[in-house]
């Protein structure tokens, strides 16, 4: 049985808009990863 709270919820609805802005934001790792990448490069900011 499934039983999952509203604060539950509401962490893991949190979780992935936090993940969305991530992957949105080339400042951040996740953007790179998202685009093939293992991490931010040195000359990201060229890579615009």
């Amino acid at each position: 049985m499934l039983n999952l709270s509203l604060i539950d919820l509401c962490e893991d609805d949190k979780a992935d808009q936090n993940n969305h802005s991530n992957q949105l934001n080339d400042n951040n790792d996740a953007y790179w990863q998202s685009r093939g990448y293992d991490s931010r490069p040195d000359d990201w900011q060229d890579k615009k």
